[in-house]
């Protein structure tokens, strides 16, 4: 397979899904299910339906695409940094809080941010080994997420 195609193969008409991409999604389903009825609850969407205008079951669908979409732009705005709570940058505070983690000696920052990367990828493949269903799923997913070969890592 050409590493260029990614996960479509040759001939094929969808690319390959992951047991723990399927898991993932109706976890994600069944919060949007219980967010919408609860959101819909509250708002006393229901006690609005009028029988005269619509069956209910278009009424509800209509419901539940208006807050499909209100849910697509709350994302929106998140993935462009809504809700960020903005941090005020203490550059003499953060120089004193190396030296204390430095303790004393020169601070090597390219080593400390090493260290902290190993210790990111560390815990982000301990927790893909928790959601995947294989060893194999495992190293798949290590590899388009992180792009390494994982192998008896985590």
């Amino acid at each position: 397979m050409d590493s260029a195609a990614g996960p479509w193969r040759s001939g094929d008409r969808f690319p390959l899904t992951h047991r723990s991409i399927v898991a993932a999604a109706g976890e994600d389903a069944e919060d949007a299910t219980q967010e919408f009825f609860a959101s819909a609850l509250v708002k006393g969407t229901f006690e609005r339906y009028d029988s005269s205008k619509a069956r209910f079951r278009t009424y509800l669908r209509t419901c539940l695409d208006g807050f499909a979409a209100n849910e697509r732009k709350a994302a929106g705005r998140l993935k462009r940094g809504g809700g960020q709570v903005a941090l005020s940058l203490d550059f003499a505070g953060a120089e004193e809080e190396l030296r204390r983690f430095g303790a004393g000696e020169e601070l090597d920052v390219e080593e400390y941010l090493a260290a902290a990367r190993r210790e990111f990828r560390r815990l982000v493949l301990e927790r893909l080994r928790e959601l995947t269903g294989s060893e194999r799923e495992f190293r798949d997913e290590a590899r388009l997420i992180l792009g390494i070969d994982p192998g008896g890592a985590a």
